[in-house]
Parts: structure tokens; C-alpha cells; sequence
């Protein structure tokens, strides 16, 4: 297999990029595929698009390229795109044209990625970041150029439309695309046209220089600027609380709805049979199967807009579960969190926790399924604090060590399969 890589360039390709990232792929690649050929050709010029067909060009002439991996120089790839990108043809499925997540270098840094629209203003519109998981390969109308990947038959399948035109709106999806507009646009319309498949990888994410690298938490944190939860309709958010104190709990819960930010339910559960916390909230969502719940306890002090602060996140990243900020574990495990049932329903059976835990371990394994599945998000501004001035201080301290060991036992097989990758297994196995 011969793969060429084409760097169009409208000025001197970044150092970065060429004295670094350009050669840690080649050599990844080769060492990973040992029969792969891999070539470069860079044309230098005013114009993206003539720099493009003068290398397109080049690789027609040769007759022995397989595909065309275009790399543009103003960003930074994963060294095992290639690696990844093959995947597809070696599972026996078509490459046509594929293509990574990337973000554009000015606000609101938009994702360079399509799905289509049929109103009457555009023709495509982005994909929301978020719901693109790693190892998952998606469907999508349009990619950007940078980091595309077409296969030489889908330029001969193209004819003459296999040609790029740059013009005045460059990667603005807007309506009746011309001859004179957004090249990758255009191009991916009519590969489209003719039926051809355009893929976004997920696992294959790019980084785009400006005065710093671009990534998805720029685009996030523009987002944040823009959102406004009040304009959003959201179901009721049931607060479960298993309690053994309820004057204690009577006190918390009344803090949480004074700072909540935004209305929800508190359901104070006393647990007069001493069934513990998991049972307790399995035992409710399993009956009441609320859409949003939040799990907590009576020894929980809450900051202003915990619950707004949290549910601006959920919504913001399409998360299944949100970690809030209990000034302890900065986000690694959700020791108090917020769910949503369309996510945490699809895990147990209707359980909310794995059933199998007495008293620890549960939330850690829920965290560890929804940050392997991205649906996972920390909200550092929404403060959910344990304040139990007797406990003891210390790693591991009052942990139940069947319950550690079941988490572990679990980790090493992936949590029946919820988890995906061998990485988690091994570094809990």
C-alpha cells in the first residue's frame, strides 16, 4: 500500500509540524506497518486550493498511490492517524474519504465537521464535539481537509469534481455552494452526490495553531460564554438522600434547594432497615425511573448554583453523568454526581449502581464507565462537599475490601463490557 502525503502549504509549512509531528507519523507508521509506503509532496503558494490540484496531480501521474493524506501545516496530528485511519479497510469496510475532530482557529472555534441540514439557510451544520466517543467511527456529511484521508478511487469516481476551487467562503456551510466556495465543502457534496461514504474517526483528534493550539476546550469554553440554561426546558431533578439522621438531613436539604439555582425535588429516604446507600438509590430509580436524579447525603453542604452549575455542564457536553466539585478528588471520581436516566439505564438493568457493592466502590466504577464511554464531564463551579469532621483521615481508610476487590475483579474484565478499552482493564486488573 502506498500512501502520499500532501502538504499544501500558503506559506512556509510550521517547524513544529515538519521538523517534528510530520516525521513522528512517518516513523510510527512504517514501524507499525512495515510493507506501507509512504511518500511526501509539498506544494508551497498563495493559493490552498492550486497548491491541492498540483499535488492531486502529481499522485494521478504516479499511477501507484493508493490514497491521499492531506496534512494541513498549521496543525498538530496524532502520530498514529494512518494507523487509525486503516483500520476501516482492514475490518473490510470502504475509505472512501475520512477524516478527524479539529476545531477552527477563530472563535467560536467550530468543529471542522458536518452533518446535513435541509432548511432553508444552510446545508450543513456542526456536529456536537461531546457525542463523538474515542474508537467509534461515524457517518457525517463533511470533514475539513486538515487530517482527510481519500482514496485515489474516489477521485476517479469524481471525474472532473474531483478538483478544489477555493473562494471567498472557506469553510462557512451556507446554502447552494458554487463553483467559487469552501473547497473541502464542496467536495465533500459531491462525493456525497455520487454516494460516496465520508467518516469521522474519533479517536483521531487535531490540534490547530493560532497563538496557541487550538482544541475542544476552546470550543467549550466559548460555548459556556453562550449557553443560557434559563432558555432550556429540563425535567424535574429528583436529590435522592439516603439519611440516618434526619434532622441532619432536614438542614442539608434545605441549603440545597436555597442555593440550588434552579427548582428540583429533595427526597429525604431514611434508611430505618439499614440497607445502605446503593440499595436505597437502586431501590428508588428503579421505581420512580426519574429522568435527571442527583445522588448525595445528609452530610453534604452545598455551594450557590451547585445544581445550575451542574446541569449547565450535563447539557453543554450531552453528559451522562457529572462529577461535582466535593473539594476532595478534583473531578477523578464522582463521589456525589448528577445523572441522567437515558445514559445510567442502559448499565445495570435500571440500577443506578452495580448492585454487587455493599458500601464502597460503586461510584468509582460509574465514573470509570462514563469517562471511558466520554460521558463523563467534572463541574468545578457546582460544590458538593462531605463535611463529617469524624472521619478518618487516610488512603483507604473504612474502604470494605470485598468491595475492592470486586471493583477490581470487575475493572480487569471491563465492567461486562461497558468499558471498551484494554488500557483501563490492565491498569485496574
Amino acid at each position: 500500500m502506498h500512501i502520499l502525503i500532501g502538504l499544501p502549504s500558503p506559506a512556509v509549512v510550521d517547524p513544529d509540524f515538519a521538523l517534528e509531528n510530520l516525521l513522528q507519523i512517518i516513523d510510527y507508521s512504517r514501524a507499525k506497518i512495515p510493507d506501507l509506503k509512504i511518500s511526501v509532496s509539498h506544494s508551497q503558494g498563495v493559493r490552498t486550493d492550486a497548491n491541492r490540484n498540483n499535488i492531486l496531480k502529481k499522485a494521478l501521474d504516479a499511477g501507484n498511490v493508493d490514497y491521499i493524506l492531506w496534512l494541513d501545516t498549521d496543525m498538530i496530528y496524532p502520530v498514529d492517524i494512518i494507523e487509525k485511519y486503516l483500520e476501516i479497510p482492514n475490518l473490510g469496510g470502504n475509505l472512501d474519504i475520512i477524516g478527524c475532530l479539529y476545531f477552527k482557529r477563530s472563535k467560536p472555534y467550530l468543529p471542522a465537521a458536518y452533518e446535513e441540514r435541509n432548511d432553508t439557510d444552510t446545508t450543513f451544520t456542526t456536529i456536537h464535539p461531546p457525542l463523538i466517543k474515542s474508537n467509534h467511527i461515524y457517518e457525517v456529511a463533511a470533514v475539513g481537509y486538515g487530517g482527510m484521508m481519500v482514496s485515489m478511487n474516489t477521485y476517479k469516481k469524481l471525474g472532473d469534481e474531483k478538483w478544489t476551487a477555493y473562494g471567498s467562503n472557506f469553510h462557512i456551510p451556507i446554502k447552494n455552494i458554487s463553483d467559487k466556495e469552501s473547497h473541502d465543502l464542496k467536495f465533500c457534496l459531491e462525493a456525497k452526490k455520487i454516494g460516496l461514504s465520508i467518516k469521522l474517526h474519533g479517536s483521531v483528534r487535531a490540534k490547530h495553531f493560532t497563538k496557541k493550539l487550538i482544541t475542544q476546550e476552546d470550543w467549550l469554553a466559548e460555548q459556556r460564554k453562550i449557553f443560557r440554561i434559563e432558555n432550556v426546558s429540563i425535567p424535574q431533578v429528583h436529590v435522592l438522600m439516603p439519611a440516618t439522621d434526619e434532622s441532619q438531613a432536614a438542614q442539608a436539604a434545605k441549603t440545597m434547594v436555597a442555593r440550588a439555582g434552579i427548582s428540583c425535588q429533595i427526597k429525604i429516604i431514611m434508611d430505618d432497615k439499614k440497607e445502605g446507600f446503593i440499595k436505597i438509590i437502586n431501590d428508588y430509580v428503579k421505581a420512580n425511573k426519574p429522568e435527571l436524579i442527583v445522588y448525595t447525603a445528609q452530610d453534604a453542604l452545598v455551594g450557590q448554583g451547585w445544581l445550575k452549575n451542574a446541569l449547565t455542564e450535563m447539557l453543554l457536553i450531552g453528559a451522562g453523568l457529572v462529577g461535582f466539585n466535593d473539594g476532595k478528588w478534583s473531578g477523578r471520581l464522582a463521589s456525589f454526581g448528577l445523572v441522567q436516566r437515558g445514559w445510567y439505564k442502559q448499565l445495570y438493568g435500571g440500577n443506578l449502581f452495580h448492585p454487587g457493592y455493599g458500601s464502597h466502590y460503586a461510584d468509582t466504577e460509574l465514573t470509570q464507565i462514563a469517562k471511558e464511554q466520554r460521558a463523563y464531564v467534572y463541574a468545578e463551579n457546582a460544590i458538593m462537599m462531605e463535611v463529617d469532621h469524624k472521619k478518618a483521615v487516610g488512603k483507604g481508610k473504612g474502604v470494605e475490601k470485598k468491595d475492592k476487590k470486586l471493583y477490581r475483579k470487575r475493572a480487569s474484565e471491563g465492567f461486562d463490557g461497558l468499558v471498551e478499552s484494554k488500557k483501563l482493564r490492565e491498569e485496574f486488573g
